[in-house]
């Protein structure tokens, strides 16, 4: 196959695109110049001896190798990949076959009567419905509507990692699926279609897409977005965005765009104002994917601000860069009907000055909330979370020469619960806190404990004082920081019938709180750390 700009290659298991095609001063023959894929497989950014011969999306992915190099593929027709996955070779005439039992490492064979009667019937591929080609080399369509003639029922179509040079190639394969819903095709490189008229018919009842680390650009993904009507799920991490730019796109531009899911995870969108602008073309949008995107800070909005994300349900913004709870109370503003929310491994978080507190207080910050990282919010522990902080706020807040005032959800948390007297007093108030804790006494055992126990006579390995409405998931963790064991996994036992019968607190039961375990005062645990 001839190599022309924009070709797609492989050479032993790297894919790359064709940048250049010619003569290399200082060399004889022709060179191929490549921007691969993987970076760290490149040497330079098309640059030789001080000349440049070609540009690189993604710095030092180039290198020149020759059109004849070993093991270079330019890849096969979609349905040559299809069935070379999915269709195995018949074995002739024999009756009788011997087959070894896949299960058994090889040591148990078998005799099998008329083995391909069933290949036969596994190759019928206008059955498949659920197709993977990912790594397969698919790079072209085929002929007329021998796809539509052959696999006309696919409904989830996966080409990641292939060899497809531009959006025409993916619309003329897509053209012949019409029943198409779901498609991937992560790790591409596409060039922008030329047959808009194509691109237009062959979509048309996509839901799903996946784009990641194919360094699409923001625009780029609108363009395809018009071309997708009941586009619902959309896939765009990994394409090393900025700035997403929506200056010359109006709702209107975009169509009735019924777009309810977006995943930028891990790209550069670091600008929580612009973020939130961008998002205005897509009105149906619910759920909105921003982990790793180097996010410190999220301003309270001006006031009249229109880009409040008001129908989004569900924000996950872990791996940031979050410092301040002021961070999570302008959140609120931004999106007033957030129900779940991700937050794991922000500084804040993470932090030793806040970590103890991060659950309280970001419950209290967010009214509308309902899950926090994965854990659902009852309502008794939210009045837990909302006393708290209003008892941290009155006494911390004269701490810093702060009235409690200037902190947010004060007035509102006050009008709900009543003013908390330490204001007045913060002695009385950190006693009135106190009163609300459980102590819990645990005794740590190298082995899991037998069904009936002696009581314990020593004295406990540690006694951790918790709210009853914390999660025995958090327990878990806050018995490991505290026995200094908070990588190896802890594993609970209750001491019930005056501290001789032993009961195991599964993992299934993680997610309740332990006021509905039966944890109470003076409760006492067994643990075995494995």
């Amino acid at each position: 196959m001839d190599s022309s700009l924009g070709t797609r290659i492989s050479l032993a298991g790297n894919t790359g695109t064709v940048r250049f095609v010619g003569n290399v001063q200082g060399t004889s023959g022709v060179w191929l110049g490549i921007e691969w894929d993987d970076p760290t497989r490149g040497k330079h950014d098309g640059v030789h001896n001080e000349t440049r011969y070609f540009n690189c999306s993604v710095p030092n992915s180039g290198s020149f190798i020759r059109p004849t190099a070993q093991n270079l593929s330019y890849g096969v027709s979609f349905l040559q990949a299809l069935s070379a996955k999915y269709v195995e070779q018949l074995h002739g005439a024999a009756t009788q076959e011997k087959v070894i039992l896949g299960s058994s490492n090889g040591s148990i064979e078998v005799e099998g009567p008329h083995l391909d009667k069933i290949r036969k019937k596994l190759a019928r591929l206008d059955r498949l419905r659920d197709v993977s080609l990912d790594g397969e080399r698919v790079a072209r369509a085929d002929p007329g509507d021998t796809v539509r003639r052959t696999c006309s029922n696919i409904r989830n179509l996966d080409l990641s990692h292939s060899l497809l040079p531009s959006w025409d190639v993916v619309a003329a394969i897509v053209a012949e699926l019409p029943g198409l819903q779901s498609l991937a095709l992560n790790h591409n490189r596409l060039q922008q279609p030329s047959d808009l008229a194509k691109m237009a018919a062959s979509f048309q009842h996509l839901e799903e897409l996946q784009l990641n680390a194919t360094l699409t650009s923001w625009s780029a993904m609108l363009d395809v977005i018009r071309y997708t009507p009941k586009l619902r799920f959309l896939e765009m991490g990994y394409n090393y965005l900025t700035h997403l730019e929506n200056n010359l796109v109006t709702s209107d531009a975009m169509g009735e765009c019924v777009l309810q899911s977006l995943n930028l995870d891990s790209n550069e969108c670091k600008d929580w104002p612009a973020v939130c602008q961008a998002m205005q073309i897509f009105p149906s949008l619910q759920r909105l994917l921003l982990s790793s995107n180097g996010i410190a800070q999220i301003p309270y909005p001006a006031e009249g601000q229109s880009e409040i994300l008001q129908g989004l349900h569900h924000l996950a913004l872990p791996s940031n860069l979050l410092c301040s709870w002021s961070d999570i109370d302008a959140l609120s503003r931004w999106c007033p009907g957030l129900k779940t929310l991700a937050l794991g491994l922000n500084p804040f978080v993470v932090g030793e000055a806040h970590a103890r507190y991060s659950k309280q207080i970001t419950v209290a910050l967010m009214p509308s909330l309902v899950i926090l990282d994965g854990v659902n919010i009852s309502a008794k522990e939210r009045v837990d979370c909302e006393l708290f902080y209003l008892s941290y706020v009155a006494k911390n807040g004269f701490q810093s020469h702060l009235s409690p005032a200037d902190y947010p959800r004060w007035q509102e948390l006050c009008a709900k619960h009543g003013e908390p007297s330490v204001v007045t007093n913060n002695h009385e108030s950190s006693a009135k806190l106190s009163t609300r804790l459980i102590g819990i006494r645990v005794y740590q055992y190298s082995e899991p404990p037998a069904r009936t126990l002696t009581v314990p006579t020593r004295k406990p390995d540690a006694v951790i004082q918790v709210l009853p409405t914390m999660t025995l998931r958090m327990l878990r963790n806050k018995i490991g920081k505290s026995l200094k064991a908070s990588r190896k996994t802890a594993f609970l036992w209750i001491l019930l019938d005056e501290g001789t019968t032993t009961v195991e607190l599964s993992k299934d039961e993680d997610g309740h709180s332990l006021d509905w375990l039966g944890i109470e005062n003076d409760s006492q645990l067994v643990l075995v750390l494995g």
